[in-house]
Order: structure tokens, then sequence, then C-alpha cells
């Protein structure tokens, strides 16, 4: 029930280490294809349900464990 989707992962700095449009692709905790170490990161989600036509965005934190 969701269009439209963009789902953003930056590291501490701001710095962009993973973007979807896809709700089928979710992030592994690697960038350029190594692995990234602990540490807080910064998401952002937008999207359009195809139901009613209501964005959503969200913004938090995640924990990456290793």
């Amino acid at each position: 029930n969701v269009e439209n989707i963009n789902f953003i992962i930056f590291d501490r700095w701001g710095k962009k280490v993973f973007e979807s449009k896809s709700l089928s692709n979710g992030w592994d905790g690697t960038f350029k294809g190594k692995k990234l170490d602990a540490n807080v990161f910064m998401y952002h989600i937008s999207a359009t349900s195809i139901i009613d036509g209501h964005s959503l965005h969200k913004e938090g934190n995640i924990s990456l464990i290793r």
C-alpha cells in the first residue's frame, strides 16, 4: 500500500551512506561494499500511500551493532 518511498541513511557527519527507492531493498550496514563500524546513523523515510495519497515522513537514529 506504499508508493514513492525514499529511504536514506546518513552517518553522523551527514554523509549519505545508503539510499533506496524500493521496499525490497534494505540497508546491510555497508558503504561502497565495506562493512561500517558500529555507530549511530540517522535515517529519513518518506512515502506515499496508494490508498488515500497520505504522505509519511519519519526521521530518527538507528544504531548499527556488530
